[in-house]
């Protein structure tokens, strides 16, 4: 196929996460001090345009709006050689204490860094998925009383993880795209 994997989209928009983070203020420094730090809480992906073997991409990240606790981040991911969007992440992160396991306030210096850095999000072509019914319980229970194959089992691996002990998204999206190999194979795609 030749494409760029999805879980590779992942770890680029992460390594450009880590540099926003830095325009803020948060550096290894503010992170101990604070005993906090900028972690995802919701992910909303996009993929528009694949990216094949040898495309040159660059991604532009800003912050669309910031709250007490929260704060919404937009990264596009362009084919620089097209110019073409192939994919956007839109996250809402909070600031997490490593200690209480809850969101806190942002710092003075990190919230007023971010407001530097707000911009009018473009108008998404792709509006938020509404199909999904929101009633449905996702935990192992109803997995199992629904029949729903298992596809996948392993573990998290300490290198997984980020500073904050979270799994990193770029593996959440590994151990989908390995489960949904085996889901195509279950359906008869073999």
């Amino acid at each position: 196929m030749g494409h760029m994997n999805v879980q590779f989209y992942a770890t680029k928009v992460n390594d450009a996460f880590y540099h926003l983070r830095g325009a803020i203020g948060i550096t290894p420094q503010t992170i101990r001090a604070n005993r906090a730090s900028m972690v995802p809480l919701l992910d909303d992906i996009r993929y528009i345009r694949e990216l094949r073997s040898t495309d040159l991409l660059e991604i532009h990240s800003a912050i669309v709006e910031v709250r007490e606790r929260t704060m919404q981040v937009r990264q596009e991911i362009f084919n620089t050689t097209t110019g073409e969007l192939s994919c956007t992440f839109d996250t809402i992160t909070g600031n997490f204490d490593k200690e209480t396991r809850h969101l806190k306030p942002w710092p003075d210096l990190i919230r007023r860094r971010a407001e530097e850095l707000i911009i009018v999000p473009p108008k998404n072509k792709h509006p938020p998925l509404t199909s999904l019914d929101p009633s449905i319980q996702a935990d192992i229970e109803t997995a199992n009383r629904m029949n729903l194959p298992e596809t996948f089992r392993g573990a998290v691996n300490s290198w997984e993880v980020d500073q904050m002990g979270h799994m990193n998204a770029q593996y959440y999206l590994s151990f989908y795209f390995q489960a949904g190999s085996h889901l195509m194979h279950k359906v008869g795609m073999t």
